[in-house]
């Protein structure tokens, strides 16, 4: 006779990933906020654009690891989101810690099944490319200086010069500087493509049927 499980893993892990993605949000409204008013480069793709997508991959998992009951899965967004929620020195992304906390309890429990070795190495391939998300960005900079001038309908433009234009300012412009560690294009797809890989890997991984325990093979 089997014992239906208190808690639905589905709806926690639903729950969790919805967590995740809206502090995700949150956070990278902070970071919008916090730039509000800087003369600055315009980037390609701006800053809280992408925290937001880079927080969002383990909701992404969880919820496939959820749908699909997968618990390898929903440990690997577990760790992702534990891992998150020490990036930053401030400690606004300390809130990541509860649905991390939740998403490895259910992975972590133990429903009468054995996790397939397709959702086990997934899992771990999963958290590598989560990893490596983080690190492609900061691992291909550049150092790029910019200028910010007036429009002729008083907005102010940035444009990236050569530094030498940096040194003087001209009649129109209001701002300049060099930035060092300037995240490329370059960067942003590879931590794209990990993203993707991270989401496909998850969702093939888990796709496996859940094995027989052997003890509910003899019951």
């Amino acid at each position: 006779m089997s014992v239906r499980p208190a808690r639905d893993p589905l709806r926690l892990g639903l729950a969790a990933a919805a967590i995740i993605a809206g502090y995700a949000l949150v956070v990278a409204a902070i970071s919008a906020s916090a730039a509000a008013g800087e003369l600055q480069q315009q980037e390609t793709v701006p800053a809280p654009v992408r925290l937001a997508v880079l927080f969002l991959l383990p909701a992404a998992v969880a919820a496939i690891g959820a749908m699909r009951r997968s618990r390898p899965i929903l440990v690997a967004a577990g760790v992702l989101c534990l891992a998150q929620s020490f990036v930053a020195f401030s400690g606004v992304t300390f809130p990541f810690l509860v649905p991390a906390f939740v998403l490895l309890a259910l992975g972590a429990r133990s429903d009468g099944t054995r996790s397939p070795w397709r959702a086990r190495v997934g899992g771990v391939v999963v958290v590598l490319l989560g990893f490596a998300m983080w690190v492609a960005p900061f691992s291909m900079t550049e150092t790029t200086c910019w200028v910010v001038e007036t429009g002729a309908d008083g907005t102010l433009n940035s444009r990236q010069v050569p530094e030498t234009e940096t040194h003087t300012l001209g009649p129109t412009d209001v701002a300049a500087g060099c930035d060092g560690g300037t995240v490329t294009t370059q960067g942003v797809a590879l931590a794209a493509v990990f993203w993707i890989g991270a989401v496909a890997i998850a969702a093939f991984a888990s796709s496996a049927s859940p094995a027989p325990d052997e003890g509910t093979l003899r019951s």
